[in-house]
């Protein structure tokens, strides 16, 4: 008569790891938002390197082109 009250615990033991789920699914995601933005910033910086390069060396086509790149990221 051990487990007299074993049926007590199936709620709990379901909503903890119905919890431990969930709290998974939002480390995930949180994860990834943040792997996002790192990798947005970076594109960016980059980017702007490569206008700066563009600017020193008179490229006016490289620096069309890289600053409407920029443009269209930056509307993102």
């Amino acid at each position: 008569m051990e487990n007299k009250y074993f049926y007590k615990q199936l709620p709990t033991t379901a909503q903890r790891q119905f919890q431990e789920e969930t709290n998974q699914l939002l480390s995930d995601i949180y994860t990834d938002l943040f792997l996002q933005s790192v990798h947005h910033e970076q594109t960016i910086a980059r980017i702007e390197g490569l206008i700066d390069r563009a600017l020193d060396e008179r490229d006016v086509e490289a620096f069309q082109h890289y600053t409407q790149l920029l443009g269209t990221i930056e509307e993102k």
